[in-house]
């Protein structure tokens, strides 16, 4: 079985402490917006004062890995996610059924090294960190912005939250459980993938960086 090695180890680091991270502010957030129901939370914590100071932290933590994601990874992350064509627009109209698995990944358009499921999740993942950071840190110090405005920011921080949480549970699903997608889970374990799963799910990806070693090849055998 031919493999090709798709994410780097750094890629692979900042994709499991975002996730660590991700999953420590949504355990230490719930008892803090719904004691009632995960007040049982807390004392894995240290109690409420103990979970609120970690999940301050811990944004601070997912805030800071996210924005090195975006920035020192724009060639291998970014750039990829944000470039859209029309394949990834007819890709996109077949999600629920590739989701729910009546349809196979190798009928639906080439995709590159993220499909569209997966740059959609980037933008979204993107966005929402925007949002948590925008309305955490006027939640955080409250005297410096109007009540109004305030008072806003605790439905959308959490909406947002459930919003992001219900987008990792499609993701950890895809990764993990779907008949098809669950091979790929060892590019983020070992950082290589079957190369026939990415000659039907990813062949644009595979094409491109076929002519990248062609040109590698060639360019080192004139150098010589």
């Amino acid at each position: 079985m031919e493999r090709v090695r798709k994410f780097s180890p750094i890629e692979r680091g900042a994709h499991w402490a975002l996730a660590v991270t991700f999953f420590i502010l949504v355990l230490t957030g719930v008892p803090l917006y719904a004691y009632g129901w995960f007040g049982w939370l807390a004392p894995l914590f240290g109690g409420m004062y103990g979970a609120r100071v970690v999940h301050h932290w811990a944004g601070a933590a997912f805030t800071a890995i996210l924005a090195l994601a975006v920035v020192g990874g724009f060639r291998t992350w970014t750039a990829h996610v944000l470039r859209w064509d029309a394949d990834d627009r007819a890709w996109r109209r077949y999600f629920l059924a590739y989701f729910f698995g009546l349809v196979s990944g190798s009928r639906l358009p080439p995709q590159g090294k993220y499909n569209a499921g997966q740059k959609a999740w980037s933008a979204v993942l993107i966005a929402g960190g925007l949002v948590l950071l925008g309305s955490g840190l006027i939640m955080l110090f409250p005297n410096l912005f109007p009540v109004g405005l305030v008072r806003w920011m605790y439905p959308l921080h959490g909406l947002t939250a459930m919003g992001l949480l219900a987008y990792v549970i499609g993701h950890v699903f895809l990764a993990a459980f779907h008949r098809e997608t669950r091979v790929a889970l060892s590019a983020m374990t070992s950082g290589w993938v079957d190369r026939r799963y990415l000659e039907t799910h990813h062949a644009k990806w595979l094409e491109e960086l076929g002519r990248t070693e062609k040109a590698g090849a060639a360019g080192g055998k004139s150098g010589a």
